[in-house]
């Protein structure tokens, strides 16, 4: 896949992080991401959302539909004013945690998305970035 991704459907939630999870949940089954995929989807935005809940002064989620010639997927956009991510790879890794959790939320974000990007400046905030296409269509991801 190359250029841009068209997009549509772009919504913000900044106060009302359970509503973006009903919201991606809604649009995912909307534009046919299946019911597993949606799940997924589901479950990775909660992630997110719990993120920025458990961490962030203040945080954000952009939920939209993007498109690529006949796929249409769901992306996620959390960003926030929190303490950062000191060290990303670790991060990413299952059983690490800074907060006293199970710490595979990250990972299992990345894990579950077809793309998936962070970035984190320690002190000033993170940004992470997932999309999902639907699974049955071969050389739909990232």
């Amino acid at each position: 896949m190359s250029g841009l991704l068209e997009s549509e459907d772009v919504a913000w939630f900044r106060d009302d992080l359970t509503g973006a999870r009903l919201a991606a949940s809604r649009l995912a089954e909307r534009i046919g991401l299946g019911e597993h995929r949606t799940g997924e989807m589901t479950l990775a935005m909660s992630e997110a959302a719990s993120n920025l809940a458990k961490h962030a002064v203040r945080g954000a989620i952009l939920l939209r539909v993007v498109r690529a010639a006949r796929h249409a997927g769901v992306e996620f956009l959390a960003l926030d004013d929190g303490p950062g991510i000191a060290d990303v790879s670790s991060s990413l890794r299952d059983g690490y945690s800074t907060a006293g959790t199970m710490g595979v939320g990250l990972g299992m974000i990345a894990r579950l998305s077809d793309a998936f990007d962070v970035h984190s400046i320690p002190g000033q905030g993170t940004v992470k970035l997932a999309r999902f296409w639907p699974r049955s269509n071969p050389g739909a991801s990232g």
